[in-house]
């Protein structure tokens, strides 16, 4: 093994590969006597130079630290490091990216960046990514002197065979959705630039792909751009002889199906339609061709996105499509059509009633003949707009959702409910057993509580509203949503003013009053007993030493009617102050003027320690009264 002697220095963003060439190169040997010394090149011959996204042992990696002279975990940093066990997904920069999207074979580069930084950027391998976004221009995929592919199978990735140098190749400045792209690639990376783009991209693409990771990023744009072109798979965007510059024109009209979006994508889809004459079957499968299987490919979740837009505009032209799986492919994220049978239930109507609300175009829906009988799809959103205009001229009644939202009191509406202010109703022809509310019922009950207001002047800093005066009185264990409306009905807490909005929230209370009024409530019910942290400051030790106490039985505890936490009577804290003394206090009364220790006490006077950490993990050590006064009476002060 050998070390190199010149040595340069990696970039955090440099592509290993890279280094690993750039390195031989300034030591005037060839990259082949670095990379043959790797393992992952024992048992196979060697056809590339790009390493990137090899997983690199712990003893390659050692070698590489010691023929470079870096250490390891930066030499680490420059591989793409895949992060599942079966290597399809990356962790690129601050990005997780799947193996599709990297490109293994072409080699491109910003000849301007080559000037600056004569490296080759990792970031550059991306399928996707064709533009630099630093200096708003293409990357170059050939040779601009003799057109020869630019390759990871060339030793020298800086210049061609021909002699000429990649960072003197002339530019070709980048069309403004490819660049954007670019743009959105380093972003999910975190990689910033300064460089900033026409605003109206922004602006035009931000509903859909500024809110994409780059998984679906790239899956969609490579998906769309596919059936743009006669491409038959992803791979052939990467492949060596694959033209940057068309595909980039792909890219260029892939991104402005993302604009406006969903219109530019229905017009998309228009396009992507089979032809009559080459139509295999007659269904969606039929119109759509290889497109509807490649965007509904389970492996392909991150295309949620064209599904959902792909959802949408079957329906929009529901009537256009009639087959059995078209209830599975529109409902596969949320419930959007509904069968006949559960929509007539739904209506609370009869079956016969449906179709004719179909035919009336009443409701939006598909009935058709089949030989089992008659089948029917409706529109959820269609069957809800129809039931909405019926409700109204029900009874106003709140469902459960809304009641909560009127009474701004969340869950707690449950609680107020159990105490008997309020009570749930179902409607009949509800077979869904949804809870409902009378709204009439609900007002009569928020003005009854208004009526309790004091109307007390107050502090603005004082003052709390309904919600955190429960959550004060459950931080003392005594009150509820419902015990608080006891509380205000009863005249025991009283409002003192009422603030904007609706629902309970609008009663305001002064802060301090409510905070002594539950500690008033909290002594009632503790009486003449102590918690445990009342017992530590009593006793000068910590809340776990009384705790061990308890534990072991010497001190005595109880549990609290009421509520989940121990308490100590009185009569008990004294009688283990009466029997029980710390070594501090035997100091204190026995040795004020010379220092003692647990040994000196054993071994001299035969004083042993009831409890502490060496004999059973106790905090502090204990000894009986009586048996120190016995052993050290003679010996005090």
């Amino acid at each position: 093994m050998f070390k190199l002697l010149s040595r340069p220095s990696p970039k955090l963003d440099e592509s290993i590969s890279s280094y690993l060439i750039r390195s031989a190169q300034s030591n005037r040997i060839n990259p082949k006597y670095i990379y043959k010394l790797l393992s992952v090149y024992e048992d196979s011959r060697m056809h590339s130079f790009f390493l990137d996204t090899n997983v690199i042992s712990e003893k390659d990696l050692n070698l590489l630290e010691s023929i470079l002279g870096f250490e390891g975990e930066l030499l680490q940093q420059l591989f793409i490091v895949s992060f599942d066990e079966s290597e399809i997904y990356y962790r690129y920069f601050n990005a997780n990216v799947n193996m599709n999207s990297i490109c293994t074979r072409k080699l491109k580069v910003c000849s301007l960046c080559l000037r600056e930084k004569n490296y080759i950027r990792k970031i550059w391998s991306l399928i996707n990514l064709t533009s630099c976004p630093i200096h708003s221009c293409m990357l170059i995929d050939k040779c601009q002197k003799c057109s020869r592919s630019m390759t990871w199978w060339n030793s020298d990735i800086f210049r061609c065979s021909c002699g000429h140098e990649h960072k003197n190749s002339n530019l070709a400045a980048a069309n403004e959705e490819s660049l954007y792209l670019s743009m959105r690639i380093f972003a999910i990376c975190g990689i910033s630039t300064n460089h900033l783009l026409n605003i109206k991209y922004n602006e035009q693409f931000s509903v859909v792909i500024n809110e994409m990771d780059f998984v679906s990023l790239n899956n969609s744009i490579l998906l769309v751009s596919r059936f743009m072109c006669e491409c038959k798979n992803i791979s052939h965007f990467s492949g060596v002889n694959y033209n940057l510059e068309e595909f980039s024109t792909l890219q260029r009209e892939a991104i402005k199906v993302f604009s406006d979006w969903p219109n530019n994508f229905y017009k998309f889809l228009e396009e992507v339609k089979v032809s009559s004459s080459n139509r295999k079957f007659n269904n969606i499968m039929g119109d759509f061709g290889n497109f509807y299987s490649d965007l509904f490919d389970a492996r392909y979740d991150s295309l949620v996105l064209l599904r959902k837009g792909f959802i949408n505009y079957l329906l929009d032209n529901f009537n256009s499509y009639s087959c059995s799986n078209l209830i599975r492919i529109i409902n596969m994220y949320e419930e959007l059509v509904i069968s006949g049978i559960r929509a007539a239930r739904y209506l609370n109507v009869s079956k016969e009633k449906l179709i004719r609300l179909i035919v009336n175009h009443e409701i939006e829906g598909q009935i058709s003949k089949k030989a089992i009988g008659i089948n029917i799809i409706t529109i959820k959103k269609s069957l809800e707009e129809y039931k909405s205009k019926q409700d109204a001229e029900n009874q106003q009644m709140l469902s459960y959702l809304e009641a909560q939202s009127y009474l701004d009191v969340g869950l707690g509406i449950d609680d107020i409910v159990k105490y008997g202010y309020l009570e749930y109703s179902y409607k009949e022809y509800d077979f869904s057993n949804a809870k409902y509310i009378k709204k009439q019922s609900v007002d009569v009950f928020i003005d009854n509580l208004r009526s309790r207001v004091t109307n007390q002047v107050t502090e603005e800093s004082l003052i709390i509203n309904f919600q955190k005066v429960v959550n004060i009185g459950q931080a003392h264990k005594h009150c509820s949503s419902g015990r608080l409306v006891q509380m205000i009905l009863n005249e025991e807490l009283l409002p003192c003013g009422i603030g904007a909005g609706i629902g309970l929230n609008v009663l305001l209370f002064n802060r301090m009053q409510v905070k002594d009024f539950f500690r008033r409530k909290f002594n009632e019910s503790q009486g003449n007993n102590l918690r445990t942290i009342e017992v530590a400051r009593l006793l000068g030790v910590k809340e776990h030493c009384v705790n061990f106490w308890v534990k072991i039985g010497i001190l005595e505890a109880t549990c609290h009617e009421e509520f989940s936490f121990k308490v100590y009577h009185k009569v008990s804290i004294q009688k283990f102050k009466e029997t029980y003394m710390s070594l501090d206090e035997i100091k204190n009364e026995y040795f004020t003027n010379i220092k003692i220790s647990i040994r000196k006490l054993e071994e001299d006077f035969g004083l042993k320690a009831i409890t502490g950490n060496k004999i059973d993990g106790g905090f502090k050590y204990m000894y009986l009264v009586k048996e120190a006064n016995n052993l050290l009476s003679h010996v005090k002060g």
